[in-house]
């Protein structure tokens, strides 16, 4: 609640200055000014009369405002030379002013379209999923996220230097999703900023060549994108994309989530397909969402942690129609309290000083580790922190 009020905020501040670049509060106090002026002579040259028309100077406010409008509600209307000669005088100032103003509130929505259609404006979702670079592969990329969203697509922030007209071509063949563009050079972090990444859920780098950029310096891109992202927003997972096996420790340094590298299961599945010709068919359609089913993860419900596998492979099998393929345990990092005692003797202080004077990290991620375990045996005892990876057919 706090977040969406300080959006609403946030919001309005900038809605505020834009407002006020565009010269929006000097017409709004030009009007007023003009507004009492005229409530203020019609009142004069009607008191002066001998008629009754204003009771007050409220109603020659009134007048005047109605008359500003031209809405002319006919409610009230001067009878002296000089009360029409300022209600003409209204009237055509009034036409003026509130074109100038309806023009200005315009030209700010206007011009706030055209710098999001540029990629220039900042992006103000939350739990978004934000792409980094382009090659030949994004396509495949954005449908696999998209097939595997569970009730709803979830926002994708695509953050490229390719050309407008190719931008609008994708946003025209996800038509059907909510898809946001933001230029510029992703590995700059006032370009990810824009890119809302600290509220984002997920982050995909890509092998960039969009734009002027080469294949050769791809990887470099891509391990100063992965070092901008985890100093703004440690807790972003995220998920890069390499040419050259080598530079994997790189990016292992840089506190990555996940690495996969171009073409390293082209071998496995070429053998695969040399002396199990199905098994390579079977693995292409399913990661491929050819054959109308998908792998997802799902987390270990809450009555059957601490119970055996076979009951969780029961529940998956008339719950979700599904198959289990494995489970998945993220295991919390080591850190120097666990091995230390709990009322901390003399013994510990020495063990806590040889840590620090060591030259090696030991305690140095807060990143959970994972452990695989593919077709978990059926007396395996589910943990609280288990999930499991299944087989299920895809929704439509």
């Amino acid at each position: 609640m706090k977040e969406r009020i300080l959006g609403i905020l946030i919001y309005f501040r900038e809605a505020f200055y834009t407002l006020k670049k565009q010269n929006f509060f000097s017409l709004l106090m030009l009007i007023s000014v003009l507004l009492f002026v005229s409530s203020l002579l019609s009142y004069y040259f009607e008191l002066s009369s001998s008629g009754d028309i204003f009771k007050g100077f409220w109603d020659a406010v009134w007048w005047s405002f109605v008359t500003l409008t031209t809405v002319g509600y006919g409610d009230i209307v001067p009878k002296t030379l000089g009360g029409r000669l300022v209600g003409i005088g209204i009237m055509i100032s009034g036409i003026a002013l509130l074109s100038l103003i309806t023009a200005t509130i315009s030209s700010v929505f206007v011009e706030r379209r055209i710098r999001e259609g540029k990629g220039l404006e900042a992006v103000r979702e939350k739990g978004h999923i934000v792409i980094c670079g382009w090659n030949q592969n994004a396509t495949a990329v954005i449908d696999g996220i998209l097939a595997q969203g569970v009730h709803k697509a979830p926002v994708l922030v695509l953050v490229n230097e390719l050309p407008l007209d190719e931008i609008e071509e994708i946003q025209y063949r996800y038509k059907d999703y909510e898809i946001k563009y933001v230029s510029g050079h992703f590995t700059r972090e006032n370009v990810l900023a824009r890119a809302n990444i600290k509220k984002a859920t997920a982050a995909v780098i890509l092998a960039d060549t969009s734009g002027e950029n080469t294949r050769d310096s791809a990887d470099e891109r891509t391990i100063f994108a992965t070092l901008a992202i985890k100093s703004m927003a440690p807790h972003v997972k995220t998920f890069a994309e390499l040419l050259n096996p080598e530079n994997r420790e790189h990016l292992i340094r840089a506190n990555v989530d996940e690495v996969f590298v171009r073409g390293e299961l082209t071998g496995p599945l070429l053998a695969n397909a040399v002396i199990s010709p199905g098994v390579s068919r079977v693995i292409k359609d399913l990661i491929t969402f050819r054959a109308g089913f998908v792998f997802k993860q799902i987390p270990v419900p809450n009555f059957l942690r601490g119970r055996r596998c076979a009951e969780f492979i029961e529940w998956l099998r008339i719950e979700k129609d599904a198959i289990l393929v494995a489970i998945i345990s993220e295991i919390e990092p080591l850190k120097l309290e666990d091995i230390l005692s709990e009322d901390y003797t003399a013994i510990d202080e020495f063990i806590k000083r040889q840590f620090e004077k060591s030259d090696k990290e030991f305690f140095s991620s807060d990143k959970k580790r994972m452990s695989v375990s593919i077709n978990s045996g059926r007396d395996y005892m589910l943990q609280a922190n288990d999930s499991g990876v299944i087989i299920v057919k895809e929704k439509a």
